[in-house]
Parts: structure tokens; sequence; C-alpha cells
């Protein structure tokens, strides 16, 4: 089985601006630690989907790939499924059988 792990991570929050790519625990942000404990996972690929050239700049990353999302996933009306099918969609002739969603904001999994 062919596994893509997708995380998600807007710099636009309407509460706490670039929540995801601020420092969080030992110098790293909530997206870091996403991006560090998918690239030590037996995820297949991971893709980082961001929203802006300042989240893109923020984190470091060995064998994830970066992805802007279109305008239309980036707004806080963003819903979490309608960005998950449109991923699945844009990656389906990649051959994945399944797609596993990595929420910056639960950084304990």
């Amino acid at each position: 089985m062919k596994t893509l792990g997708i995380i998600p991570a807007r710099s636009g929050s309407v509460r706490v601006q670039n929540k995801n790519f601020r420092d969080f625990y030992e110098g790293r942000s909530l997206a870091q630690i996403a991006v560090d404990e998918a690239e030590l996972s037996l995820l297949d690929d991971v893709v980082l989907v961001v929203d802006s050239a300042y989240a893109s700049n923020t984190v470091n990353l060995e064998r994830t790939r970066l992805l802007r999302r279109p305008d239309r996933f980036a707004g806080p009306e963003a819903c979490a499924d309608v960005l998950a099918g449109f991923l699945w969609e844009f990656y389906a002739s990649s051959g994945f059988d399944a797609m596993v969603w990595l929420q910056p904001t639960s950084p304990f999994r």
C-alpha cells in the first residue's frame, strides 16, 4: 500500500497569526514538528501544504515536498474536507492508495 501524508498548515489563522509557524517547543513550530514526525514515519511521501511564501520559508524539509495551496483553499472559510478532496484528485495519478492527514495543531500524536 502506498500512503501519502498531508500536512495542511495555513499561516492566516484568525485568532493567532502564523500559529503553525511560531516557536512552539524547543525552537520548533507546530508545522516543523509535524514535518519531523512525518519524515520519520513509514509514509511513502509527505507534502506540506501552505498558503504563503512566509510559511514555506520557515520549515526545514528533508524529504517532504512543499505545495502552495490554491487561494480558494487558503482563507478562514476553507474546509479541510474540501482541501482533502482536492489533494486526493491532485495526486490521483501518483498511485497512492491512502492519504494520512497530519494536523499541525495536534502535535502530540
